[in-house]
């Protein structure tokens, strides 16, 4: 089942005017700026995003292709992996998107597809687990950086096609990885994917508790093990959470500005996943498309708000695994109150505490 996420992928908005959406960016600023139009919320953004790139010395690297960077995931190989495979384009519309996991992607990624008439329509219908993710994996493949060996191609698109993105409170994208990969089912037996995301359960319980996974792993994994909150943040905040099944650093644990590099790609707007149905239009417009357009959402019955949920969550961890938690997502969380600064200092209320970020 899908999370249902405060003004995430809640669809009940279909079909309101530019006007209303408007209106609502406007009422939506809470305690940031106030703006009248999308296109001046957009300006404000990439404004202070070159300020931002600008305070932190990655200047440098605007438009430039990825290679592995010190300042950017430590170097590693996978830099140059994670930016390509995540940003997709659109030659039709010519859009440069980048899609971010637990935020919306698998929407987001149908509605640029279908536009294209890359994946039939009837895909929009489908529940999250019954769309052709095949179909989507190679639409996903062939219209991706990775798939592009012309650089002057990849620079062109950089340049001077329109460059969309949708970002989400780190805190809470982090809380929702950890529901949807980890929580949703048990540590089961010794097959890697088997349940769903059964290696990262398999690893947190080796990490956080050895003699037990001992045990567990001598009797064939017959006990089923639930793998606790803290346990998951424990291994997170010491560990890069690598895929064993492919072999990368895994998407759903990955930073959205590993993945999107905003310094490197100066993206034209920066959605709101809290803001979603709102923030999507945007995109729509851009393919020339409706809100019919939209994969319909399909939620579980829990009536807990996100920011309940969240307080939840991260009221079972002790200080210290707060304060690695800040320190982990310092310069993440810096560049999210850059672009929504209404949240700004929204992660002392999520996680209970009164710390100024780490910079």
């Amino acid at each position: 089942m899908e999370e249902r996420g405060k003004g995430g992928e809640e669809l009940e908005e279909r079909g309101k005017g530019r006007e209303e959406l408007e209106e609502e960016a406007i009422d939506a600023a809470g305690a940031g700026p106030v703006f009248e139009t999308m296109e001046d919320r957009a300006k404000y953004q990439r404004e202070k995003v070159d300020e931002f790139c600008t305070r932190f010395g990655l200047d440098d690297v605007k438009y430039h292709l990825p290679t592995p960077d010190p300042r950017l995931l430590g170097g590693k190989q996978n830099e140059v992996y994670s930016y390509d495979r995540h940003l997709l384009l659109d030659q039709k519309h010519e859009i440069l998107f980048c899609f971010v996991p637990k935020v919306g992607c698998t929407n987001l990624k149908l509605l640029v597809f279908v536009r294209q008439g890359l994946i039939r329509r009837s895909e929009l219908t489908k529940a999250r687990d019954e769309v052709d993710q095949r179909a989507l994996e190679g639409a996903m493949f062939r219209n991706s950086f990775i798939s592009i060996k012309d650089k002057a191609r990849k620079k062109m698109a950089l340049l001077s096609y329109y460059k969309y993105t949708m970002f989400r409170n780190p805190l809470e994208r982090l809380a929702s990885g950890y529901r949807s990969k980890v929580e949703r089912f048990p540590l089961s037996g010794l097959k890697l994917d088997s349940p769903h995301f059964n290696w990262l359960r398999m690893d947190i319980y080796r990490a956080t508790h050895p003699q037990e996974f001992q045990l567990w792993k001598m009797e064939r994994g017959k006990t089923n093990v639930n793998v606790s909150f803290p346990d998951f943040i424990d291994y997170w905040t010491h560990n890069p959470v690598v895929n064993k099944v492919d072999g990368y650093l895994d998407e759903h644990f990955l930073m959205i500005s590993e993945m999107c590099q905003p310094c490197r790609t100066r993206f034209d707007f920066y959605g709101n996943f809290r803001h979603f149905t709102r923030d999507a239009r945007v995109l729509i417009d851009k393919v020339g498309g409706s809100y019919s357009d939209l994969r319909q959402g399909y939620y579980s019955d829990d009536t807990l708000s996100t920011d309940e949920r969240m307080k939840l969550y991260y009221s079972t961890l002790p200080q210290s695994q707060k304060t690695d938690v800040i320190r982990k997502m310092a310069l993440e969380l810096e560049f999210h109150y850059t672009i929504f600064p209404e949240e700004r200092d929204s992660h002392k209320q999520i996680l209970g505490i009164d710390a100024e970020l780490p910079l």
